[in-house]
């Protein structure tokens, strides 16, 4: 009974740090898109930073939950 609570929460804690990683990367795409067309600068290149730190995080937060 304990081994399923504690894998319940495991997986709740992880579910909650993707869905707020997505937050963070909508603000983020947001924000590079603005600065973009404020400075002509490149939109792919914008996106793909976003695209490049959402990757990392949602990867920090599964090798986080796997070794927990």
């Amino acid at each position: 009974q304990q081994a399923l609570t504690d894998s319940t929460m495991g997986l709740s804690t992880l579910y909650t740090g993707i869905v707020n990683s997505m937050g963070t990367a909508w603000t983020s795409l947001e924000k590079g898109m603005g600065d973009a067309i404020v400075s002509g600068q490149n939109f792919g290149q914008a996106f793909d930073n976003v695209l490049t730190q959402l990757k990392k995080s949602i990867s920090e937060l599964v090798v986080q939950y796997l070794g927990s």
